[in-house]
């Protein structure tokens, strides 16, 4: 992606139990400023939720969320302090959990993990509807 074509919204959120919450309040309102349809809108709101609850529970350092909006797509990335990176894996019929990854591969546009030299940053883009 050139840079020069991105406009990025970035923001910390504490490893509490309103983490979550917050960070689908932070998603609606930017996504909902830089006129971002739906879809992807409410695909975006429920993908991050997803990536920030897992970073929540398996992390449980700060998480950084960013919002990048491109020409073609939507990006989000949800950094956290811990290097092992997730794996999506079948889940059984009655886990009340652990589906999303599941989710973020099936919905996602293109999806992946990059290690950083603070731990890691899951992303997901969903493109725009033409």
């Amino acid at each position: 992606m050139d840079s020069s074509d991105l406009d990025r919204r970035a923001t910390t959120f504490e490893p509490d139990v309103n983490a979550a919450a917050a960070a689908r309040q932070f998603l609606r309102s930017h996504l909902e400023q830089l006129s971002i349809p739906e879809p992807p809108l409410e695909t975006a709101i429920l993908l991050t939720s997803e990536l920030v609850s897992n970073a929540l529970l398996h992390a449980r350092t700060p998480v950084d969320l960013t919002l990048i909006k491109a020409p073609a797509c939507v990006r989000v990335e949800v950094h956290d302090g811990n290097s092992r990176r997730p794996v999506a894996s079948a889940t059984p019929d009655d886990a009340t959990s652990g589906r999303g990854l599941m989710m973020v591969q099936a919905l996602a546009g293109a999806w992946g993990v990059d290690g950083t030299a603070e731990g890691k940053t899951v992303w997901f883009e969903l493109p725009f509807a033409r």
